[in-house]
């Protein structure tokens, strides 16, 4: 197995916050934050160019409703 890891690119940031606009609209009623996490959150450090997101929730038992309106690029 290969790993690709890439110099920083600024558009993580971009691509995270574009995500987690779509994470609101998509479950706002049980949000409570948002976080970019991983290596593409941290300015300046090669990465897999991978955005991982991480939402808290107010109750993890009602995630499983979104599953049915999940998009491609969304893993719940």
């Amino acid at each position: 197995m290969y790993v690709t890891v890439v110099p920083y690119s600024h558009l993580w940031e971009t691509a995270y916050k574009e995500e987690k606009q779509k994470l609101i609209n998509f479950m706002n009623d049980i949000l409570v934050e948002i976080y970019h996490i991983g290596s593409t959150a941290v300015k300046g450090l090669p990465a897999k160019p991978i955005i991982d997101i991480m939402p808290v929730v107010t109750n993890i038992a009602l995630v499983d409703k979104y599953n049915s309106r999940q998009g491609d690029r969304y893993i719940v």
